[in-house]
């Protein structure tokens, strides 16, 4: 397709101090590559460290090589050193904001916490130098009003088809499979998922596994491996570590249930990978992921193990229940894909474009009418 701007294409680049195969932020911006290129907008991406990324994806950063764009869209989370350096560049720039974990889980990471401080104290310089801000989830945005940002905006994180994997429950005598997919992280609270995990096994089919897929805080990650230890699952308990799109399918496959007691998200992808693959969703109604469910799913209420496990059993042993589940959630995800997908992100961006470039003329008629940002 053709660019959508008369005259000279357009050119969006994009930056993260931190760049890593996998990780959320990341992932935004490939997809937002792709959506831009869709409609003839060039970029790159840009990141001052980077991480077991495929060669070519990501760039390293260089104020000499990042000038050469309409727009820079320049993604925050934790501490950005190089912060003053980008603002340096004298070229139009906007925030894709994600949001932060409480500091408060990483006093046993002084330096973590301290990144986390600072992203929460950068944001605001924003303010005064950003064209717009973004939020990547429902979140994130009402983060950036209270912040005292005017009119921030709603930019996808990825490209949402609503199409949902037929639904395959097991029978009520077949080993269980629990899964959590997502960084392992004091904040997520896999502790209390391996504790919860530990009350429910013994009404729960012999064999019937939990796993933890996902890398993450390495001290944290160390505990977890003990408490696994100290109550005898090691057998059935599973931390699966780093694992190929390939297996991540093959895992939400096989899963009866998806459990969740993360404290903080900010969207949290899996809960919607989880949706897509008819698997029942377990999770705590709080931060982004209380958005991104909108009441979808089965909400824990409690952070008592004995309290989870109870609700949990309940469900699993009732059939029409878990079915009842699934078209509720099935509903969400359309509700879902009406915001999250690349035509709201194209129709955001060129928006603001239109406004850098005055006397070019922009066309939108090629966007699809959906592309509006309901309330969700």
């Amino acid at each position: 397709m053709n660019n959508l701007f008369s005259g000279q294409p357009l050119t969006v680049h994009q930056f993260h101090f931190r760049a890593s195969a996998g990780e959320a932020v990341t992932q935004q911006m490939l997809f937002l590559k792709e959506a831009f290129a869709d409609i003839g907008i060039g970029g790159k991406i840009f990141a001052v460290e980077r991480k077991n990324l495929t060669q070519g994806k990501v760039e390293k950063w260089s104020l000499d090589s990042a000038w050469d764009c309409d727009l820079l869209l320049v993604h925050h989370s934790q501490g950005n050193p190089s912060l003053s350096s980008i603002q340096s560049l004298e070229v139009p720039q906007a925030v894709v904001y994600h949001s932060l974990p409480p500091e408060t889980f990483y006093a046993h990471d002084l330096e973590l916490k301290s990144n986390i401080v600072l992203g929460r104290r950068q944001l605001s310089i924003f303010r005064k130098t950003a064209i717009q801000a973004f939020g990547v989830s429902a979140l994130t945005v009402m983060e950036l009003e209270q912040a005292g940002f005017k009119n921030p905006r709603l930019l996808p994180l990825l490209n949402l088809d609503a199409s949902v994997a037929e639904e395959s429950l097991s029978d009520g005598n077949e080993p269980k499979n629990l899964l959590f997919v997502g960084k392992l992280a004091p904040h997520k609270h896999q502790a209390l998922l391996i504790q919860t995990f530990y009350h429910l096994k013994p009404s729960l089919p012999d064999h019937s596994k939990l796993f933890l897929v996902g890398t993450g805080d390495p001290l944290y990650t160390k505990y977890l491996r003990l408490l696994i230890r100290q109550l005898g699952l090691s057998q059935s308990v599973i931390l699966t570590g780093k694992v190929t799109e390939t297996d991540l399918k093959s895992y939400y496959s096989l899963a009866d249930a998806f459990i969740g007691l993360s404290a903080h998200e900010g969207f949290c992808i899996p809960l919607v990978e989880a949706m897509k693959f008819g698997v029942p969703v377990f999770y705590r109604p709080l931060s982004g992921a209380k958005d991104t469910m909108a009441g979808a799913g089965i909400e824990l209420l409690s952070e008592n193990p004995i309290e989870i496990a109870a609700v949990i059993k309940t469900f699993l042993s009732a059939q029409p229940a878990l079915k009842a589940v699934l078209k509720q959630q099935k509903k969400r995800l359309h509700t879902l894909s009406l915001v999250q997908n690349k035509l709201v992100a194209q129709k955001e961006i060129l928006n603001l474009c239109s406004h850098l470039r005055p006397g070019r003329t922009v066309t939108t008629k090629s966007i699809h009418p959906h592309a509006i940002q309901p309330t969700v």
